[in-house]
């Protein structure tokens, strides 16, 4: 249910809205490598104040792995596609989209981009690294303390006080 209500939220902002399609992912790099680009680029557009939703989509009988935005302009996405090696974007405004090359002339009409589905495997990606993230700077955390409760000269109030945090 989710899937379908935000590939028709997607419809509908190509429809009645200002959107961008881009993509980090680069044929020939590993998957891992690939799904890190695609992290750093939801990361730069997330700086931009802007929503995104990673996509799979078909451009000339190819699937394609691409980020689309909402209320973006097509400044920032040639920004964007240069910063992260790409070739070209798409940028729409209600309905009518073109294609561009970095340079930001048009190469072509952007329409026989289409919006497949919903790329979770980006998705869980980004989750799952925030997870390590968090679970590794709380690994940190737990050796910090245990080092200073083993090498310090501590209070005993402060003693007691970190002891109680390791416990949980």
């Amino acid at each position: 249910m989710f899937s379908a209500l935000t590939l028709f939220r997607i419809k509908s902002h190509i429809k009645n809205g200002v959107f961008g399609i881009i993509s980090a992912w680069k044929e020939g790099l590993e998957k891992i490598d690939n799904l890190e680009a695609m992290n750093d680029l939801i990361e730069r557009i997330k700086s931009l104040a802007t929503g995104y939703i990673p996509i799979i989509g078909l451009w000339e009988g190819e699937k394609i792995r691409a980020i689309f935005i909402y209320n973006i302009t097509k400044d920032d996405l040639q920004d964007l596609a240069k910063e992260f090696g790409q070739e070209v974007f798409i940028h729409g405004n209600q309905g009518h989209c073109i294609l561009y090359d970095t340079d930001g002339n048009a190469i072509s009409d952007g329409h026989n981009f289409k919006v497949l589905e919903l790329d979770g495997e980006v998705m869980n990606y980004r989750e799952h690294k925030n997870k390590r993230l968090l679970l590794s700077d709380m690994k940190k955390a737990i050796r910090t303390i245990e080092y200073r409760l083993n090498n310090e000269h501590l209070s005993n109030i402060k003693r007691r006080h970190l002891e109680k945090t390791l416990e949980g």
